[in-house]
């Protein structure tokens, strides 16, 4: 892969969070100091938290893993196991009191212009 994918996917890893995702979602997440979480596994019918939300020592991303279907990965992995396609997440940023700019994008659509 080319250095510039590979900046953007860091980037990414940093704005884009897993709880932020289950949250919009619907699932709760309850957050622990340490900067991870534990939530109910969007991914199979899960009764009792099994999601674990945490930060790779090896490469400090942040990561998933459901320790009773065994998904796991980062944010790109939880989107591919979600099922979400190019366009179906809307990136936004984090509304620190301020108006929203007028052209909010979604992610993989075509550009205006």
């Amino acid at each position: 892969m080319n250095g510039t994918y590979d900046n953007l996917r860091a980037a990414l890893r940093e704005r884009i969070h897993i709880a932020d995702l289950l949250q919009a979602r619907g699932v709760t997440v309850r957050l622990n100091g340490r900067g991870g979480g534990t939530a109910l596994c969007p991914f199979h019918d899960d009764h009792r938290p099994s999601l674990s939300i945490y930060r790779s020592r090896r490469d400090d991303t942040e990561r998933f893993r459901c320790w009773s279907c065994g998904s796991r990965g980062d944010v790109f992995d939880f989107g591919r196991v979600a099922g979400w396609r190019a366009g179906q997440v809307t990136i936004k940023e984090p509304d620190h009191g301020s108006t929203p700019p007028p052209n909010n994008r979604t992610a993989g659509s075509p550009r205006s212009g």
